[in-house]
């Protein structure tokens, strides 16, 4: 038992620095999602553009919760895990909500693309959304279920210190059968995963490409008109009454114009906002991608302390989706910057 230990403690140490960065990015994450929800639920009024951001927050909140917890526990007791059902559940979890985020970012981005690239035909109205949640579940169920049968405690006998101890780690196909079929099964499963998140990522990619070129030709077109005044960000809140020393029919058209002009530049922050998210969700699963394929292709990839924490980093990189949307709203959306910093006056 205490070479056993040992030997967990000595694993433990060796990837310390990486599990460290990813409890306190969590932890970051969890609270920056939590903002979200309370902001959508308690302070914003529902709005269609803005129907799966609160979804989405949910989404990456039990996700910055449970990779927390599965990076702690592969990290801390990856030779002596705690529960066979605790690996099968988050094994499962892990991948099913990361189905689930992927897949809301494409619905956002075909909504977006609706909205702005097609105005005037089919829209995605509270029927088909609600619809669309349905069919992102059951999907992530679909291609997440497999590990609640493969996945589980596998104890092996490892040689450490001259002495034959046996280990209890967590694996995603220590119930395949024999070492052959289980490489198999790694193999083939997550080989199909990848290439769904890849395909994910393109799809999402080419639905939004229409959107950024209909975002640069109005951003330009809002840039050369010449009645855009001081007040347009006033205009934006409120849309205020006009001036007293102005005439009526004048100041009822600076007044319109204001508000088309205020309009059009939030929906174009809502659109830039999203675009962001997009992109993000494209770059924190693409590290993870290449470093599962290169682990596939090179088993020595953690030969050295350096390397093997290098490895956990980038493997792991997929968590920044969770963890960074909060933070893109208060950069880039106005209004839930402004609704997050009166509900934050309030409370203090």
């Amino acid at each position: 038992m205490y070479d056993l230990e040992s030997l967990n403690e000595e694993y433990a140490q060796k990837v310390r620095p990486t599990t460290v960065i990813y409890i306190i990015v969590a932890a970051l994450g969890g609270l920056g999602n939590i903002s979200v929800i309370l902001v959508y639920c308690f302070r914003m009024k529902k709005q269609d553009n803005r129907y799966f951001i609160p979804i989405l927050a949910c989404v990456d909140l039990i996700g910055c919760v449970t990779n927390a917890v599965y990076f702690h526990l592969d990290d801390a007791t990856q030779f002596i895990y705690p529960s066979d059902i605790l690996c099968r559940l988050l094994s499962f979890m892990v991948i099913f909500n990361n189905g689930v985020s992927g897949h809301i970012i494409l619905v956002i981005a075909l909504q977006r693309y609706l909205i702005l690239c097609r105005p005037f035909g089919r829209q995605l109205n509270r029927p088909l959304r609600r619809l669309a949640i349905v069919v992102i579940c059951l999907l992530s169920l679909l291609y997440a279920s497999p590990v609640l049968f493969s996945s589980g405690k596998l104890e092996t006998i490892m040689s450490y210190n001259g002495v034959n101890v046996t280990t209890a780690s967590c694996t995603y196909s220590s119930n395949m059968g024999s070492t052959e079929s289980q490489t198999f099964f790694r193999h083939v499963y997550f080989g199909v995963l990848l290439a769904l998140i890849l395909l994910n990522i393109i799809v999402t990619g080419c639905l939004y490409l229409p959107v950024i070129r209909k975002i640069y030709h109005t951003f330009s077109r809002l840039k050369r008109m010449s009645f855009m005044s001081q007040n347009t960000f006033k205009a934006e809140v409120d849309c205020e009454t006009p001036s007293v020393n102005q005439s009526a029919d004048d100041a009822e058209a600076d007044h319109g114009d204001n508000c088309t002009i205020a309009q059009a530049r939030m929906k174009n922050n809502m659109s830039v906002t999203l675009l962001v998210i997009i992109i993000v969700y494209m770059c924190s699963f693409l590290p993870s991608l290449v470093t599962q394929t290169l682990a596939l292709g090179e088993p020595e990839i953690t030969d050295t302390m350096i390397h093997f924490n290098l490895y956990y980093f980038f493997l792991r990189f997929y968590l920044f989706n969770h963890v960074l949307n909060p933070f893109i709203y208060i950069c880039f959306d106005v209004k839930f910057r402004r609704e997050l910093k009166n509900w934050c006056c309030v409370c203090l």
